[in-house]
């Protein structure tokens, strides 16, 4: 799955004020309160309330550095009971045996007749009763947290059992032919590591029809192992393929009944889409898809997973990632693998497969629309070899092997956080080779742990070094 990706440049939007319709990538709104109008330009808030996302038609806000809340929207989802008093412009938040008060602009709240005072009293904005979050919160009795990262708030019941929140490790297994062994030893030596596995087993064609070599060895050993286990349906980057399946309905109809037989047939938990390259003016198509996908599969108890382009915006225009619309996308998967490599790509000039920075911004944008907890970030267990004569791809070890073949020595680039060398072959062309290994890795499980995402996604099993797994296996995922 060596993937392209096309250079994109970042763009600034104007935003047009107080539009709610997706508040979680919206940078820029007009907030009325006090008697001012204000322009309010902070990145959004999400909140979560045991354990799940809460949307509000009015979002969070922060104000001299304490989040406000809409007192009804979020306190009634506690179990709490919220009552208005008109005449003193009083809120009153009651569960179990607390009483909380507050009145509208006064910093003087009450907590069963107590007094204490607050850093920022409630509002009245934009006709919501917003309210500070972690103060009536912890009042009542819950623990509050706040990821200056993903800018969640999250607000947990003290008697909720905690969900193992353990990170998620996926590697895909490859099989390009009858005995191919290289995924399903890296299966076997890393099976205590790994969580899922999906098999990058099927293509499809514009008809809907399913080919594919089926790995038995690696779907035995997964079962046998309790490694969670998915297949994987691919165009094999053919624009006209994706184009003439997804823009039919009968086409559409016909792939999602052969997935099923095939799940069926070899017992998989679910299966990942993995079509690219797609024409952006099939957007809807790809969506539409997507929906009639998960809206099949879902309440059978299949799993449903898409791999998407890294992108830091959405250029619906764009060749490689417009056909992808996260926001559109978001509510019909399960799991979202970012593929989140080939920064540079083999067409394009050598440099970092996938840049520390670049990786922390397409994973900003990811998580401004797709929950995060819902996101596989993936990462790259290769490298490229630059020349005027081509490229080439590397597994780790063979990124090794030629820097010592040539004498070559390896160099730690302190910006993108990535591992590179030249080298000059017996023809006099000269090489710029840039690949991943367990140290770039890190950088990426640093991202993953700030950003609280659902866990990783290795291209490809069989690629890796033992270095590299060991670093996954030895992070501290706290």
């Amino acid at each position: 799955m060596e993937k392209m990706m096309r250079k994109v440049y970042i763009m600034l939007f104007i935003l047009l004020p107080i539009i709610f319709v997706n508040y979680t990538s919206v940078f820029a709104m007009i907030l009325q309160y006090d008697g001012q109008t204000y322009e309010y330009t902070a990145q959004p808030v999400k909140l979560r309330v045991n354990g799940e996302t809460v949307s509000t038609d009015m979002p969070p806000i922060i104000l001299n550095d304490r989040t406000l809340v809409p007192a009804r929207d979020v306190f009634e989802k506690l179990g709490a009971k919220v009552n208005w008093d008109e005449k003193y412009k009083q809120v009153y938040v009651t569960y179990a045996n607390k009483v909380i008060i507050l009145t509208i602009n006064n910093k003087t709240a009450y907590i069963n007749g107590i007094t204490s005072e607050l850093d920022v009293p409630a509002k009245i904005i934009n006709d919501k009763t917003m309210i500070p979050v972690a103060f009536v919160a912890k009042g009542i009795g819950f623990n509050v947290s706040w990821n200056e990262k993903t800018r969640v708030v999250s607000i947990q019941d003290k008697n909720m059992v905690v969900v193992d929140d353990s990170k998620v490790v996926l590697g895909y297994a490859t099989y390009y032919y009858d005995g191919d062994k290289t995924s399903y030893n890296s299966m076997v030596n890393n099976k205590d590591v790994l969580d899922e596995v999906i098999t990058h087993t099927y293509t499809v064609d514009g008809l809907g029809n399913l080919t594919g070599l089926i790995p038995t060895n690696q779907i035995d050993f997964a079962k046998a192992n309790n490694i969670n286990l998915k297949a994987s349906v691919t165009n094999q980057f053919d624009s006209e393929v994706a184009k003439k399946l997804l823009e039919s309905t009968e086409n559409r109809s016909k792939l999602i009944n052969n997935i099923l037989v095939q799940m069926k047939k070899y017992g998989y938990s679910g299966i990942c889409i993995d079509i690219e390259n797609v024409y952006a003016y099939d957007r809807e198509y790809m969506t539409r898809f997507m929906k009639e996908l998960y809206e099949t599969l879902s309440p059978i108890g299949y799993l449903v997973t898409i791999d998407l382009p890294a992108k830091t915006y959405d250029n619906k225009t764009a060749a490689w990632q417009g056909a992808f619309d996260y926001e559109g996308l978001a509510p019909y998967a399960d799991q979202f693998v970012i593929m989140a490599y080939d920064e540079h790509y083999p067409q394009g000039t050598a440099g970092s497969v996938a840049s520390a920075g670049w990786v922390e911004k397409v994973v900003k944008y990811a998580i401004s629309i797709i929950p995060e907890d819902k996101i596989l970030l993936g990462v790259a267990a290769y490298g490229y070899d630059w020349s005027t004569s081509g490229t080439r791809s590397y597994t780790i070890s063979k990124a090794y092997s030629v820097a010592a073949k040539y004498g070559a020595t390896i160099n730690w680039d302190t910006v993108s956080k990535s591992q590179y060398y030249e080298y000059t072959d017996e023809k006099g062309i000269k090489h710029k080779v840039w690949f991943e290994n367990e140290k770039s890795l890190a950088a990426k499980l640093d991202i993953v742990n700030d950003y609280d995402l659902k866990g990783i996604s290795i291209w490809a099993l069989g690629y890796e070094t033992q270095a590299y797994m060991d670093e996954i296996e030895n992070q501290d995922w706290s």
